[in-house]
């Protein structure tokens, strides 16, 4: 998973002031990225490092939580950070929280699922409350359902098929 992996359309999206590179290697290491330095970060990351694991507890892959400064970044940047971080990382799931919004992105859900969310997580004072309730409250993935509804299907179509040739077989006795 290296850097060169955010050179896509939403990384050209991100705004300059962004240090991509660096939060990308932060992503990598624990899964937490800060844009800014501050006293707090440390505190702050090892809960939001429990957050992270809580998700891949839930089968999300690589999951990821940015927390951006106070000046960054500007209306709806925050978004096209997360799908750049999501793409660079593999991930299913990335959150990015500033003090006034919020943006998560999944692979594996409806948008209507993850603005739901989202605007929890953008109002939610606490970051790691909001985290937390991201991973709990987003239903089970949606991507998983299709495989399960395929599955279903097959097994009555062969369960038909059976029924049918057995019938046949019985009325020729």
């Amino acid at each position: 998973m290296s850097v060169d992996k955010q050179e896509s359309d939403t990384a050209s999206m991100v705004p300059s002031s962004i240090d991509m590179a660096s939060i990308i290697a932060q992503l990598e290491e624990d899964g937490v990225a800060f844009s800014y330095e501050h006293e707090g970060n440390a505190a702050l990351n090892a809960k939001l490092v429990e957050v992270v694991e809580m998700a891949a507890g839930e089968g999300y892959e690589n999951p990821g939580i940015i927390v951006l400064g106070a000046t960054q970044p500007g209306p709806g940047d925050e978004r096209d950070i997360a799908q750049a971080a999501a793409d660079a990382t593999d991930s299913s799931l990335m959150m990015v929280r500033t003090p006034g919004s919020a943006a998560v992105v999944s692979s594996e859900h409806a948008r209507a699922d993850i603005e739901s969310v989202q605007y929890e997580l953008a109002t939610t004072k606490d970051y790691v409350l909001g985290a937390r309730e991201v991973v709990e409250e987003l239903p089970e993935s949606s991507v998983g359902a299709v495989p399960l509804v395929i599955g279903t299907l097959t097994l009555v179509a062969a369960a038909t098929a059976f029924s049918v040739r057995w019938s046949a077989k019985l009325h020729h006795r």
